[in-house]
């Protein structure tokens, strides 16, 4: 999901918290482009862990979603034994 810069300066505009919505898009952006859709799910998962503590506005589905892991946490993708998070209900 492309950003632009208007839209991620305009919501980091409203919030005082160190990591703002233009580094959470840039941390996606990252995740997105790695090859193997389960490291991509697991680094998207833990990622969202510890993002969601630094921001209580963060959104961890849209996030998921940004990182193109939703895929693999939707059992789209065979073998995802062992990931964090499917199967379950995890509340973050």
């Amino acid at each position: 999901m492309p950003l632009k810069t208007s839209a991620a300066m305009r919501k980091d505009a409203t919030t005082s918290d160190k990591l703002e919505h233009r580094h959470f898009a840039f941390i996606a952006q990252t995740i997105a482009a790695l090859p193997d859709p389960r490291e991509r799910y697991s680094v998207a998962y833990h990622f969202a862990l510890a993002c969601r503590s630094a921001n209580k506005n963060f959104d961890h589905d849209r996030f998921m979603r940004a990182c193109n892991a939703i895929s693999v946490a939707c059992g789209e993708y065979r073998g995802s034994a062992g990931i964090p998070g499917i199967g379950k209900s995890a509340k973050i």
